[in-house]
């Protein structure tokens, strides 16, 4: 017998709805499994980690070039002036200088592992840098080009490195866990970021032999 024919059917009966099913399950909304995935987040920041690290280098060669420079010239003029003063004073110096340059080589260390303490220094020390460079380019004409075409925009690119959204996130312990956990993504430097080593290391190796020329002459003259 049919519902129509059944007086006594309830009146909800013929007009029930049928049971919906519950939606089969996903991932949440905003895509988190995508956020969530270590070689995403480290393929994301791969590039910017490259960079970070590569300034290490920038403080390795300045570190060097102080050490190098510093010992040339106490060298040259004790040599010249024994017994006097200034052996004292280039050895007081020379102490001075080579902490310094200890310092900026534990700074390019944390930089090249991304020691998140290092992140602030440097960027401090890049904005001094930056004032520095408005006192150098009132030296000269040639100091002053140097300093608006290379000291300038590199200092202005280191800073954005640390202060950066990403530069905080590669400075952070959570991608110290993902680089453990993605050992196998490396970025592999550009031919331009080599050449840029090149100039870089050329400019180092000029200036040493630029000191070096000064202090042997300079007494002299």
């Amino acid at each position: 017998m049919s519902k129509e024919e059944n007086p006594f059917a309830p009146s909800w009966a013929a007009s029930a709805p049928a049971p919906v099913a519950a939606p089969a399950a996903g991932p949440p909304a905003g895509n988190t499994a995508d956020d969530s995935n270590p070689a995403r987040i480290r393929s994301a920041h791969l590039r910017h980690e490259t960079s970070c690290r590569q300034v290490a280098w920038l403080y390795y060669s300045v570190s060097a070039l102080v050490l190098l420079a510093t010992a040339t010239i106490s060298a040259v003029h004790v040599t010249l002036t024994p017994h006097s003063k200034w052996s004292s004073i280039s050895f007081s110096a020379t102490m001075v200088t080579g902490g310094v340059a200890l310092l900026l080589i534990a700074v390019a260390w944390g930089l090249q592992t991304l020691e998140p303490r290092v992140r602030i220094p440097v960027a401090m020390i890049s904005l001094f840098n930056l004032f520095a460079c408005v006192w150098l380019i009132g030296i000269s004409m040639v100091v002053g080009l140097v300093t608006i075409i290379i000291l300038i925009p590199v200092n202005v690119y280191i800073a954005y490195l640390m202060l950066s959204d990403k530069g905080n996130m590669v400075f952070s312990r959570h991608y110290a866990e993902i680089r453990s956990q993605t050992p196998d993504i490396k970025f592999h430097s550009t031919m331009a970021a080599r050449l840029v080593g090149a100039m870089l290391m050329l400019v180092i190796a000029l200036s040493v032999v630029g000191v070096v020329g000064l202090a042997l002459i300079g007494p002299r003259v």
